[in-house]
């Protein structure tokens, strides 16, 4: 609940952006139930108690017609009592900081990048085992004298 600077960017892929989006959500919901679970049930007891001590407040000041308080102050006590009513009806530790987009243009495979790889790398294995075969032939004469 709390704010903080750690962002972490979590990709998703699918047929269809739909299933990427849901697939995205499992995720963070896996992660807040399954890694955070602790640390989740001890933010919302936490949350539960400071609205319970902001209600207070307010129903005091609600009572009282003769105090003198400022208006800012209930204005920030109101605001954080939605925040945290508003962070009650959806409790995670893990949440994504913006909408999650999906990109218009679909991943396709890079065929030329793909066949470029292919023939560097079996050129390479190639003359790996080439050698390999020739200092083992070498090997094998040396042995045989």
């Amino acid at each position: 609940m709390r704010g903080t600077n750690n962002i972490i960017k979590i990709e998703s892929d699918g047929k269809t952006p739909e299933t990427a989006v849901n697939t995205l959500n499992e995720t963070v919901n896996l992660i807040n139930s399954a890694l955070f679970k602790d640390k989740l049930h001890k933010e919302i007891k936490e949350a539960t108690i400071r609205l319970k001590f902001i209600n207070k407040a307010l129903e005091d000041i609600n009572k009282k017609s003769g105090i003198i308080y400022d208006p800012s102050r209930v204005t920030d006590l109101m605001t954080e009592k939605e925040r945290i009513e508003k962070w009650l009806q959806n409790p995670q530790i893990i949440y994504p900081s913006t909408e999650i987009s999906v990109s218009n243009k679909p991943v396709k495979p890079k065929p030329i990048l793909n066949i470029t790889v292919g023939i560097v790398s079996g050129l390479f294995i190639g003359i790996f085992v080439a050698l390999l075969k020739d200092s083992l032939r070498e090997r094998k004469i040396k042995q045989s004298f």
